[in-house]
């Protein structure tokens, strides 16, 4: 953020996401503070006459837990400088919330958002305001990720120690970005150091990062490397030495100042999982790969052109030494150019355009030398164009909207399915390389920002969005399952919301809160028929069914961020309630995410400027499945009877975490810092339950087993999963500059 201020006059604004700023105020003698979370501020002493750049390098600041604060709030702009606009989580958020075996976790430390809350135990699928899973995008560096996982959900994508600033969005999405429903989560990589080679890294039980930058040549060009490896396999390996356990991320970025007026950036990613038992395997890869291009056109116009390619398949192989696998991927190429244009301090408006072109594979069979094309969706252009504006008609008050236009056109080669209204097949079409359907559609966004008095600021927004792509998942599994992406096309209507949200924020000397209220009325939501067929089959579209998804709640947020003693507390209270026709009876029904009480508290209390601890306690209500509500029996087999859909749901969940952080170097002025953090997830080991089971029954000795005389009759008992207990763990940071 920079401040710019003197007696009579005081404004501040964020820079974007490459640091580039434009305040104009009167002429006259100010104060300009530079400043951001985890850092030291810079101030300068400014005697405006003419147009001046100021450009500051900020420095880690690593007594971090003094944090810099701004203290004169009286004057602060609350219409720019306000939390119910997004949600910014910096990488020194992140080093503050240790989690499973004391490494920090960039998708779980979503969960200190309100209103968005995670699926359970071991997982890293997430719900935003009763939105589905398929419904997030979360972007590194301008370009998609598909599948935030590693491990099955264990732990989530992106080394933590790369990251400088993830956004969070809710509603009233940025009109430069589309695509996606519920949020959007955009996460920058650090730049890499202009003036001093560093590195830094993490060690632990269970993984290891290790990131290196510094200046190809200072003050003109730097480059970034981190790589993240995890140890897991070595601790199976005596136990269950046929299991192999394994992934990695890799970052890479590269940032060139050409001249004050241009820069350049290249960015890449790769994420890998292995998980492989004898001659069997489930594999999954992530691959981004970005080109930036930033452009001063003037000090009022800020472009950014950026080139991205992103790449993700996922492998279900049958047998390695056949080379027998299932695959789906997704691929994507784009181009996009955002312009930013400063018209006056009370008015910014931003337009631009974007193209892609994408391919699909939804879920196809390699056998040995041959690959079987049994489900087919073809490739897809989209183009979009948008404008927006930021307006401010008084001190008080800012307006925001946007306008965006979506073209969508499919392409073969690919075969046309035609269904009547029974979803049975009426018609078959080869269609070469030519487009054989298309969409255009218009999304807009509004939102009223009304600072009250200097404390007190309301919020009230409307957006309409549109999502093409289609995630396919019949499994209420909180781990990573067969991912499946199809594309909008002649069967597959176009998703889309309505969101409306009224907010108030409120910020006194140490302390926030805010309150938001939504509704959310989602259409052509993805069903399946009773007892689909999902799996390899090419009329996959004929078990697909549309229905709606009425979402609302309340989220409130209560913080403090001064002094020794912090903390963050928020309630979510939220319903997501589906309605299918010919689905459960015609009768609306909970979602499997319909979990209406989520509760995240975080405190940390600094007893030193080198020791602080920690403590997170976790609490929402169970997810939603179906269970039997009796049986009957037939030749001797006992059969469930279900009555209604997701009727029932698990206990619920709750948890507590400590961590206790201490600086080992005692100087201040040390270039080396170290760390060791000790942390304890669970630390009263409650059994949160992840699955319930209505197969097993009970022997004479009282073992639960699977019966394996299914003729005899058997009183079938419910069983459960639970997963994770005490887990202590010690970690090692440390850092060079």
């Amino acid at each position: 953020m920079v401040l710019a201020r003197n007696d009579n006059y005081s404004t501040a604004v964020s820079t974007n996401s490459y640091g580039f700023y434009s305040i104009s105020i009167p002429k006259g003698q100010y104060i300009v503070e530079c400043n951001f979370l985890g850092y030291e501020k810079q101030v300068f002493d400014v005697n405006l006459s003419k147009n001046i750049d100021i450009s500051a390098f900020l420095k880690m600041n690593i007594q971090e837990l003094k944090i810099v604060m701004v203290t004169n709030t009286d004057n602060l702009d609350l219409t720019k400088n306000n939390p119910l606009k997004n949600n910014l989580l910096s990488s020194f958020d992140l080093s503050k919330k240790p989690l499973l075996g004391g490494d920090n976790d960039v998708i779980k430390s979503l969960q200190s958002i309100a209103g968005t809350n995670l699926y359970g135990e071991g997982s890293v699928i997430f719900n935003v305001r009763g939105g589905d899973k398929g419904q997030n995008a979360i972007f590194i560096d301008e370009a998609p990720i598909y599948n935030p996982s590693h491990l099955l959900g264990f732990f989530s994508s992106v080394a933590p120690d790369a990251i400088n600033s993830i956004g969070i969005y809710k509603n009233a999405f940025p009109v430069q970005y589309t695509g996606r429903l519920s949020s959007l989560i955009s996460i920058h990589t650090k730049n890499g150091n202009m003036n001093n080679w560093g590195f830094s890294g993490n060690i632990s039980p269970l993984l290891s990062t290790l990131t290196l930058d510094g200046p190809l040549r200072k003050e003109k060009s730097s480059v970034l490397f981190s790589v993240r490896k995890s140890h897991i396999n070595y601790l199976f390996k005596k136990s269950v030495p046929k299991l192999a356990l394994d992934f990695y991320d890799v970052h890479f970025k590269y940032n060139f100042k050409f001249d004050r007026e241009n820069r350049f950036y290249i960015a890449f990613y790769n994420g890998y999982d292995n998980i492989q038992f004898q001659n069997s395997a489930l594999r999954w890869k992530n691959s981004t790969f970005t080109l930036r291009w930033n452009h001063l056109f003037s000090d009022k116009i800020f472009s950014n052109t950026t080139i991205y390619a992103s790449s993700y398949k996922y492998f279900l192989n049958y047998s390695l030494s056949d080379n027998i696998y299932w695959i789906s991927a997704i691929k994507n190429l784009s181009v996009k150019n955002d312009i930013t244009y400063y018209k006056s301090d009370k008015s910014t408006f931003l337009f631009g355009f974007e193209s892609s072109f994408r391919n699909f594979n939804p879920g196809n069979l390699n056998y040995g030398e041959y690959f079987l094309y049994i489900v087919q969706a073809g490739s897809v252009f989209d183009n979009s164009i948008y404008l927006g504006q930021e307006y401010r008609p008084t001190q008080n008050l800012m307006i925001k909207y946007g306008l965006r236009w979506l073209n969508w056109k499919n392409l073969g080669p690919t075969t046309v399915y035609s269904y009547d209204e029974n979803y049975n097949l009426t018609d078959t079409n080869y269609v070469k390389f030519n487009f054989f359907n298309k969409y255009n559609r218009i999304e807009h966004s509004e939102s009223v920002i009304w600072s009250i008095n200097k404390k007190i600021s309301l919020l009230v927004s409307y957006n309409h969005n549109v999502q093409f792509l289609h995630y396919l998942s019949n499994s209420i599994s909180p781990f990573t399952t067969l991912d499946v992406w199809m594309p909008s096309n002649n069967n597959l209507k176009p998703q889309s919301v309505n969101q409306f949200v009224v907010g108030l924020y409120s910020k006194l000397t140490e302390y926030e809160f805010s309150v938001e209220f939504y509704f959310k009325k989602s259409n052509q939501q993805l069903d399946f028929s009773n007892q689909p067929n999902t799996f390899l089959n090419p009329l996959i579209e004929s078990e697909l069914r549309f229905g709606t998804i009425t979402s609302y709640g309340s989220e409130f947020s209560f913080k403090k961020s001064k002094g020794d003693f912090k903390f963050v507390i928020n309630y979510t209270y939220s319903r997501a309630i589906r309605y299918t026709e010919n689905i459960n009876f015609n009768n609306p029904y909970p979602a499997v995410w319909d979990k209406p009480h989520n509760l995240y508290c975080d405190f940390s209390y600094s007893f030193s400027d080198r020791t602080s601890i920690y403590a997170t306690f976790v609490y929402f209500s169970g997810n939603r499945f179906s269970s039997p509500t009796g049986y009957y029996y037939f030749q001797n087999i006992t059969i469930p009877i279900y009555e209604q859909k997701n009727n029932d749901k698990l206990p619920d969940y709750h948890r507590l975490d400590f961590a206790f952080k201490w600086r080992l170097n005692k100087k201040n002025e040390n270039k080396f810092t170290h760390f060791l953090t000790f942390s304890i997830y669970n630390f009263y080991a409650h059994k949160n339950i992840i699955a319930v089971n209505f197969n097993k029954i009970e022997t004479n000795d009282g073992t639960i087993v699977v019966p394996a005389n299914f003729v005899a009759e058997h009183e079938i008992l419910p069983t459960s999963l639970s997963l994770l207990g005490f887990v202590p763990s010690v970690s090692y940071q440390f850092n060079f500059r």
